[in-house]
């Protein structure tokens, strides 16, 4: 009995060790979220032009999108995030604008409905991302998060935000058409949102001007 005991033990304390410390599964290197209920990927390591990140592995669920992930990546032009996926942290998708990283080639990324926090820089960077939508259940969109992103043209907002931190969508150059829902009253909108190099402000066409005065957005547009 003493012997089964301490093989339980011990197997429990080896898997243990094993989940939480970064392995690798496929394409991946992943590891346990701090709560210990689902997984992070911690980086991408494929060559796959079309990424479909998987929705479990290894029976549990796949929660996050991690620090610095995709960092680098200069193949990937389409993004299939999972349901079940609930944030996408720092610079997950971002590459280093200050030393001119312009690499990712990613066009498009579809965002689950599970999804609740976009953190800072996420898609900073992104220069041929064309557009996105922000699902419903997104409560936050982070500081730089679509920063640089030069070829985003559309973004539709959900009737759930409720912050935008500051710049997040400096020098994007090619957005005119912001999306906000009629229920979307009270939204924290950052100072220098739309901010763009050498020219200001972001010229948004009037209905969007429009909805960011009714959320309480106070900058210049152009």
């Amino acid at each position: 009995m003493l012997k089964k005991n301490c093989f339980v033990i011990c197997l429990f304390f080896i898997t243990t060790v094993v989940f939480s410390q970064d392995f690798t599964f496929g394409n991946y290197q992943v590891a346990l979220t701090s709560d210990g209920t689902g997984v992070v990927i911690t980086r991408y390591n494929g060559s796959e032009k079309e990424v479909r990140i998987p929705s479990t592995i290894q029976g549990l669920l796949v929660k996050e999108i991690g620090n610095s992930s995709f960092y680098g990546n200069n193949t990937a032009t389409s993004i299939i995030i999972p349901e079940g996926v609930t944030i996408i942290r720092k610079k997950a998708f971002g590459n280093n604008y200050w030393t001119g990283d312009y690499s990712s080639r990613i066009q498009s990324i579809t965002l689950p409905s599970t999804l609740v926090i976009i953190e800072e820089g996420a898609f900073y960077c992104c220069s041929k991302l064309t557009s996105i939508v922000i699902p419903e259940n997104v409560i936050e969109i982070g500081k730089l998060a679509f920063e640089a992103c030069y070829s985003l043209y559309s973004v539709s907002l959900p009737s759930t935000l409720q912050k935008i931190e500051d710049e997040a969508f400096k020098d994007c150059e090619k957005l005119t058409y912001i999306i906000i829902p009629d229920t979307v009253i009270n939204i924290n909108v950052g100072r220098n949102l739309f901010y763009r190099r050498g020219n200001k402000n972001i010229s948004l066409n009037l209905p969007s001007q429009a909805a960011m005065r009714r959320i309480g957005y106070k900058d210049n547009f152009n």
